[in-house]
C-alpha cells in the first residue's frame, strides 16, 4: 500500500508542474516547492545532529554485509520528485574516513540541483506524460554510471537482459520523440536535451549518494541535501524568476504549490522507503515503473492531454526497458545471494 501511494504521489507531480506552467516560472516553482520540502526534513536534520549515536563525527568503518545494508538501500533516494533507484548489493572495499554529512552530501547535491533544475524546466518544453515516461530513464543511468564507480554494478554487463533492456529504452526514447524531431522543431530538441540530461542526473544523484552518504541515516542525509537544494533554487528563482507573480496567484494555486511539495518532496519518498524495506529494492522499483501511467491518467483527465500512437507505443517501450533493467538486477540479486558468490 505504501508503494501504491508513493505511484500516485509522484505520477501526479508532473501534472502539476504543467499546470503551474500557465502561471509561473520555473525557477519560482523550484523554489517554492523546494523549500517547503526542505522545511519539512528541517526537524529531522536538527533532532539527529543531536542525537549521540548519530554518525556526525569520529572514523567509521564500512563493511558489507552487515546492518549498512539498509542504509545503502535506503540512502540512494532523490530529494525530489522522481524517486532514485536503490542499487543493492555489497561494497567490495573496506572503507575509513571521519564523518561530516555536510561535507559529504555536497557532491550529491550539486547532481540533484542540475536534476530538478531539469525536472522543473521541462513542463514548459514537452508534456507532463512526455516527461513522466522518460524520466524512467534514470534507473538506465543509474547502472550505466554505476559501472564507473561500483564494482558490483559491472556484473549487470554480464546479463543479455540489462544489454536487451537498455536499447529497448533507448528505442523507446527515439519513438516518444520521432514525429517532433522531424518537424524540426527547436523547442524539442530542447525539450528531448533537457529531459535526457535530467534523467541522467538522477542517475547520476543515486550512485554519488551512494559513494558520499551511505554511511548516514536517510533522513540525515535526505535532510541536508534538500537544505542545499533549496538553497540553490531559492537563489535561482531570485536571481531568474519572476518573484513578483506571487503576490498574483489564487489561494487555490498557493495550496497546490504546497501539496506538490509535500507529495513529492516529503511524504512520497516516506512511503517509497517504507515499501522497499518491506518488499526489497528490486520489487519497489518494478512497482514504480507504472508510475508513467499515472501520470498519463492524470493528465488526460485534468490537463486534456494526448500522445499520439507513436509516442505512446515509445513510452511503453521506454518501461518494458525497465522492466528488463529490474529483471537483470533480480539476477544479479540471485547470483550473489548463493554461497562464495562474490562481486
Amino acid at each position: 500500500m505504501c508503494l501504491i501511494a508513493a505511484m500516485f504521489g509522484f505520477g501526479v507531480i508532473p501534472v502539476f508542474l504543467r499546470d503551474f506552467a500557465e502561471v509561473l516560472d520555473p525557477w519560482t516553482v523550484n523554489g517554492i516547492r523546494y523549500s517547503v520540502g526542505a522545511l519539512f526534513w528541517l526537524p529531522f536534520v536538527l533532532l539527529l545532529e543531536r542525537q549521540p549515536n548519530a554518525p556526525r563525527s569520529g572514523n567509521t568503518t564500512i563493511e558489507q554485509p552487515g546492518d549498512c545494508a539498509v542504509a545503502l538501500e535506503e540512502s540512494v533516494s532523490v530529494p525530489g520528485d522522481n524517486p532514485g533507484e536503490p542499487l543493492p548489493g555489497p561494497l567490495t572495499a573496506r572503507k575509513t574516513r571521519k564523518n561530516n554529512v555536510w561535507r559529504d552530501a555536497l557532491v550529491p547535491s550539486v547532481v540533484n540541483i542540475v536534476g530538478q533544475v531539469g525536472f522543473g524546466v521541462s513542463p514548459y518544453l514537452v508534456l507532463a506524460s512526455t516527461l513522466g515516461f522518460v524520466t524512467r530513464l534514470s534507473f538506465l543511468f543509474t547502472i550505466v554510471l554505476g559501472f564507473a564507480f561500483l564494482t558490483e554494478e559491472r556484473l549487470l554487463a554480464r546479463k543479455q537482459l540489462f544489454w536487451l533492456g537498455a536499447t529497448v529504452s533507448i528505442a523507446g526514447l527515439v519513438f516518444m520523440f520521432l514525429e517532433k524531431l522531424r518537424e524540426g522543431s527547436k523547442e524539442s530538441l530542447l525539450g528531448l536535451a533537457i529531459i535526457v540530461a535530467t534523467a541522467l542526473a538522477w542517475g547520476g544523484y543515486s550512485v554519488s549518494v551512494r559513494q558520499c552518504v551511505a554511511r548516514y541515516p536517510v533522513r540525515q542525509s535526505f535532510g541536508v541535501i534538500s537544505i542545499y537544494t533549496s538553497a540553490a533554487l531559492v537563489l535561482l528563482m531570485l536571481l531568474l524568476g519572476r518573484v513578483e507573480s506571487l503576490a498574483t496567484i489564487s489561494p487555490r494555486l498557493w495550496a497546490m504549490l504546497m501539496l506538490s511539495a509535500l507529495l513529492g518532496i516529503a511524504f512520497g519518498h516516506v512511503l517509497y522507503y517504507r515499501g522497499i524495506h518491506r518488499l526489497g529494492p528490486v520489487v519497489s522499483s518494478g512497482i514504480m515503473l507504472a508510475t508513467p501511467f499515472v501520470t498519463y491518467l492524470a493528465a488526460a483527465v485534468f490537463l486534456g492531454e494526448r500522445l499520439s500512437r507513436l509516442e505512446l507505443a515509445g513510452g511503453l517501450l521506454v518501461v518494458l526497458g525497465g522492466a528488463l533493467l529490474v529483471a537483470a538486477r533480480s539476477q544479479v540479486e540471485r547470483d550473489l545471494s548463493r554461497p562464495g558468490a562474490s562481486a
